[in-house]
C-alpha cells in the first residue's frame, strides 16, 4: 500500500526508485521464506509438485488477479475532476 500511495503523490525519481527497491527487496524476501518453508515442510518425493503449486497458483494466479485490478484503473471514464483516477 506504501508503494502505490507513494506513487499517486509523487513523480520525484529518487522516491520512485527508493519504493520500487523496497517492493524488490519485500518480494525476493517473501519468495525466499515460501522456499525455505516447502524445503522445511514438505517431504522430498513431493517436493517439485509443492514447487509447480506455488509457481502456479502463488505467483502466477496471485500475480494475474492482481493485474486485473489496475486494468480496470484506467478507463478514461473513471477519471475524477481532479485527475486522479478511481478504481
Amino acid at each position: 500500500a506504501l508503494r502505490w500511495a507513494v506513487q499517486a503523490e509523487t513523480v520525484a525519481l529518487p522516491w520512485l526508485a527508493a519504493i520500487q527497491s523496497l517492493h524488490g527487496l519485500s518480494f525476493a524476501l517473501l519468495h525466499l521464506a515460501s522456499l525455505g518453508l516447502i524445503e522445511r515442510t514438505v517431504p522430498p518425493a513431493a517436493r517439485a509438485t509443492a514447487l509447480t503449486l506455488y509457481g502456479t497458483v502463488g505467483l502466477g494466479l496471485a500475480g494475474a488477479a492482481g493485474r486485473s485490478r489496475p486494468a480496470r484503473c484506467i478507463r478514461p471514464s473513471t477519471a475524477t475532476a481532479s485527475g486522479r483516477w478511481r478504481c
